[in-house]
């Protein structure tokens, strides 16, 4: 089970958070409370929550500054920001400091067990992916020893983290690169390690496991069971001893490769039918405030993950701008057509304020909706 730590400076939002729902039922462990963001970084330091609640306005230290303090000493911790409105700085922040979703008040407990299902969501894939390479560095510990100790080597450890920064670029190129482009990658991509430590096989098997480890994320990010997929990369004694002998180690880096990116793109081939269907839902819904890309992706049917991927790959933007967007040149067609104010317009298109309506509206447009309307 995932704790649950809730921080909000009203006992009576706290009292209604607490009893409204039956936290084990869903696999949450309500874990502890603080009415600001001083105490709850002690509750936090004594009971290791997965995943914090707070309220964004709070005496002594806001939930802004709290998450930023938060992501600091715990970088996967999970932040849910509750508000009383959407202001638009606040949304900025948020994001800036990791916070996961921003819940506007008054706090349903049907909408707050949607969010935290689908963090446990998260949590849960976090998990696996953990286990994953916890197992693949035991197998490469195991092969170390079976194999490369009658070649005593020494790993250069700056290199080492130099190859932890080639990851971002190799997962980059997973995410966004074609099978076209896949070579010459490759070989880029083994000449700067290689070259940095020459002779090294202990470095060789440590870049062999980064990049099965690398595939395998992406995979699991795009929704797909890598045991199915990488099928053939399963056996990771025999990818690694393969990918040492200098003569293969181009031509298996190039297939695994080949293998997620053909994967990904079939994905985005397969994934046309559910963005139309999506795109329809958002023309005759875009009035629903409650409108995210989760409960998008479940109305199609996909892992969030998976609809967020392919709608960008489709769109050409990712799912909050399109739908954005489409709510901004609707309510341009308002303003042009009709005497709605501008409140009765910010519903029409899903801002429950109009204040947060107006700066998108100008972040979006480049005027006001009243200079809009009278230009």
């Amino acid at each position: 089970m995932y704790k649950v730590v809730l921080v909000e400076d009203e006992s009576t939002v706290r009292e209604s958070i607490r009893k409204s729902i039956d936290w084990g039922a869903y696999g949450f462990i309500f874990a502890g409370e603080a009415a600001n963001g001083e105490q709850a970084l002690e509750v936090v330091r004594k009971v290791h929550p997965e995943i914090v609640i707070t309220d964004i306005r709070m005496p002594f230290m806001d939930g802004i500054e709290l998450s930023r303090m938060l992501r600091n000493i715990h970088p996967k911790i999970k932040i849910i920001i509750l508000s009383g409105y959407m202001e638009f700085k606040y949304a900025q922040d948020a994001i800036r400091f990791g916070v996961c979703e921003y819940l506007l008040k008054p706090v349903t407990p049907v909408k707050l067990v949607s969010i935290l299902l689908g963090l446990k969501e998260k949590l849960d894939q976090e998990s696996k992916e953990a286990s994953a390479v916890e197992n693949l560095v035991y197998k490469l510990r195991s092969y170390e020893v079976k194999n490369l100790e009658d070649t005593p080597t020494e790993l250069n450890v700056k290199n080492l983290e130099e190859g932890r920064r080639y990851e971002i670029e190799l997962l980059n190129f997973l995410k966004q690169g074609t099978l076209e482009e896949t070579d010459a990658f490759v070989k880029r991509y083994l000449d700067q390690g290689q070259r940095a430590n020459t002779g090294s096989l202990v470095y060789s098997s440590w870049q062999a496991m980064q990049i099965l480890t690398a595939c395998t994320q992406v995979v699991r990010e795009l929704g797909g069971d890598p045991e199915t997929i990488l099928a053939d990369f399963q056996n990771v004694d025999h990818f690694i001893r393969s990918f040492c002998r200098v003569r293969s180690m181009e031509e298996i880096t190039g297939k695994l490769l080949k293998t997620v990116i053909t994967y990904r793109m079939d994905l985005v081939d397969s994934g046309g039918q559910a963005i139309t269907m999506a795109k329809e839902y958002i023309r005759t819904h875009m009035d629903d405030a409650n409108l995210t890309l989760n409960s998008m992706a479940e109305h199609v049917g996909l892992s969030s993950n998976y609809f967020g991927y392919v709608f960008k790959q489709r769109t050409g933007v990712n799912f909050i701008k399109y739908l954005t967007n489409v709510r901004m040149e609707h309510a341009k067609e308002l303003l042009r057509t009709t005497d709605l104010t501008s409140a009765q317009i910010a519903e029409r298109v899903g801002f429950l304020d109009p204040n947060y309506f107006s700066v998108v509206f100008k972040k979006t447009c480049g005027m006001t909706p009243r200079e809009y309307r009278n230009k």
